[in-house]
């Protein structure tokens, strides 16, 4: 896992170099899932990650929000469930986890 300085200085150079990013936080998180609270992960447009929010379907799908939150330039809060029985499940572990994604743009 990269350093605070290496993570934000990767947000600091995109920047710099005019590119929109957005950082995904797990910002709830219950029952059995695969990262907590303060996981992070930079999405840039083409998909591109750095960091982790907790891996297989569930993170496809931050990254595909990410991308539609950098298109429309609008932050959003997602849940993702992973409940066998749920429609959107992400996963079978019996968890909940809240993710909050923060458009950032250049200056």
């Amino acid at each position: 896992m990269a350093t605070d300085r290496e993570f934000f200085g990767r947000v600091a150079q995109s920047l710099a170099r005019g590119e929109p990013l957005v950082l995904a936080t797990v910002v709830k998180a219950s029952g059995s899932v695969p990262r907590g609270v303060g996981s992070r992960m930079l999405v840039w447009r083409d998909g591109t990650i750095a960091g982790t929010v907790g891996g297989g379907t569930m993170e496809e799908r931050v990254i595909q929000e990410s991308q539609g939150a950098l298109a429309d330039g609008r932050s959003r809060q997602c849940e993702y469930l992973f409940a066998s029985d749920a429609e959107n499940s992400v996963g079978l572990c019996g968890g909940q986890a809240e993710v909050f994604l923060h458009v950032i743009t250049p200056p």
